[in-house]
């Protein structure tokens, strides 16, 4: 029984190393790396502009598999609106995430939120935490 593991073993072994040794398309290597690099770029442009008419503590940025978001502190009013709810859906998230994307266009962020819709909460959290909310604020630490 030992011998037959050992030959699936190896078997397994190398056909894995055949699959990692397949011959890479320098091509959509380098237009891949091209396009991240290009958004990377348009990013941080977004951010310094924005940084030119606020200040960094009014400005979250989220990471996410298609791009970055960057937000805006949502205004006291509109925060504690939401914040009131005993309960929310999905659309009063979104009321309160969508006014404050500043990066990307609202078109854009929509098709993120498609891709990944989990990023509206990660989002809904940022506008919390700029707004003050803190998890450990009350820990006596």
């Amino acid at each position: 029984m030992s011998d037959d593991l050992k030959k699936r073993l190896a078997a397994a072994k190398a056909a894995r190393a055949a699959l990692q040794a397949r011959p890479v398309n320098e091509a959509d290597e380098l237009a891949a790396e091209l396009a991240a690099e290009e958004r990377a770029l348009k990013e941080e442009q977004a951010m310094a502009k924005l940084l030119e008419e606020f200040k960094p503590k009014q400005l979250a940025r989220i990471d996410t598999d298609y791009g970055a978001v960057i937000l805006l502190r949502s205004s006291p009013a509109k925060y504690n609106q939401f914040a009131e709810k005993t309960e929310f859906k999905i659309d009063d998230l979104k009321q309160l995430v969508i006014p404050c994307v500043k990066y990307p266009s609202i078109p854009e962020f929509e098709e993120i939120l498609r891709e990944q819709p989990g990023v509206l909460s990660v989002c809904g959290n940022a506008l919390a935490h700029l707004a003050g909310v803190r998890k450990d604020a009350l820990s006596g630490k």
